[in-house]
Order: structure tokens, then sequence, then C-alpha cells
């Protein structure tokens, strides 16, 4: 996937917005990952992108450029309504915090019918 300029002008539908957290949950991913990536999403067009965000769960969520690192454009087709089809299917799922830690510091599995 090329890098774009992070920056709402330059998304497309199906770009990968990488962010970096702060706070006591992106040190953790920080840590655990060696990484300033923290944090995923995916535009879907119109200001909009899909994401499970801290604490709120699963939904379509406004565009933000607080802690946008880079976005990222596929190479390949990427079939929007299919992801967004899919998308609709999972809004609401609460978030996944003991996913999450577990994740963080021991690589365990998530919850089932949870995202983070």
């Amino acid at each position: 996937m090329p890098n774009i300029s992070p920056g709402y002008a330059h998304a497309r539908p199906g770009d990968v917005l990488l962010y970096e957290t702060k706070g006591l949950t992106g040190w953790a991913l920080r840590t655990r990952l060696a990484s300033n990536v923290t944090h995923t999403e995916t535009y879907l067009g119109d200001g909009r992108s899909a994401a499970s965000r801290d604490g709120i769960g699963v939904d379509t969520y406004p565009f933000r450029h607080d802690g946008l690192l880079v976005i990222l454009r596929p190479v390949v087709p990427f079939r929007i309504d299919l992801a967004d089809a899919w998308h609709q299917t999972v809004i609401g799922q609460k978030y996944d915090w003991l996913g999450l830690l577990s994740f963080a510091w021991a690589g365990k599995v998530a919850s089932q019918g949870k995202m983070f």
C-alpha cells in the first residue's frame, strides 16, 4: 500500500487510516507493538470512517485528524460496498477492553462479539 499525506482532502473510500493514540491504552499498545501506530480506521467517504473507538465501540464516525499518522491506500481493487455492508452488521458491538488488555499483555484471543 502506498503512503498518502494525512488529511481529509487526500482520503478516498477504502483507505486505511493509521493513528497514534495517547493515554494508558496507547502506551500499552506502543509498548506491545513497538510502533507508534495504535489505532486503525477505514475511510468510507464523505468525511466518515468505520472504527471501534476507545470505550465507545463499533460505529461510523466523523473523520478525525487528531493523531493521524498516515493514510494507506490499497493497490488492488477495494470493494468498499462489501466492506461497508459488513461494517453495518457489526455496528453497536461493544469495545473489547478485556481483549485489548489480553492482547497488549499476553497476546491472547479477544472476546467474541466485541472489537478493539
